[in-house]
């Protein structure tokens, strides 16, 4: 059933969240992102719903990736919607999150507000979106257990 093949894959995940640098890492290669994240200020996070996609093994044929970066959004999208011919939206101006659409995939781009990232994904609405992986050390960040969440197929609010 497919239930259960999800679970097993969060519990490999859940053990060892080296494989789920390697299926970033997939994905990074196979929709040729370097070019992106390379252009993306010190401090950037893929978050939210394509990880927690991820890890059910649920990605969509074209995914949405969702990031928090160090910086202007607005500046940061559209640059690289110039460079990389993309079409840039502005989702929403009061929080000064933008999209960037391309053929085979879309990117949010959230400036981060707080302090920290921690910070920022406590402010997520629930833990299985409050996960994050971290561009320049290349480590899951996952502050609220929102992998265990996954695992147990429980769905909990970020109380921060």
């Amino acid at each position: 059933m497919n239930i259960s093949k999800h679970n097993l894959h969060i519990n490999d995940f859940y053990k060892n969240n080296s494989l789920i640098v390697s299926e970033i890492d997939k994905n990074i290669k196979t929709f040729n992102w370097e070019t992106i994240f390379n252009d993306l200020p010190p401090g950037s996070a893929i978050v939210g719903g394509y990880l927690r996609d991820l890890l059910l093994d649920r990605l969509s044929q074209k995914p949405d990736i969702d990031l928090i970066v160090t910086g202007n959004s607005y500046l940061i999208g559209n640059n690289l919607a110039d460079k990389l011919n993309g079409k840039f939206v502005v989702l929403d101006k009061d929080r000064n999150i933008v999209r960037i659409i391309f053929k085979q995939f879309m990117i949010d781009i959230a400036p981060q507000l707080g302090n920290s990232l921690k910070e920022d994904l406590g402010k997520r609405d629930f833990t299985i979106n409050s996960i994050a992986f971290s561009l320049d050390s290349r480590d899951v960040i996952d502050p609220f257990d929102g992998i265990g969440d996954l695992k147990k197929s429980v769905i909990k609010t970020c109380n921060i």
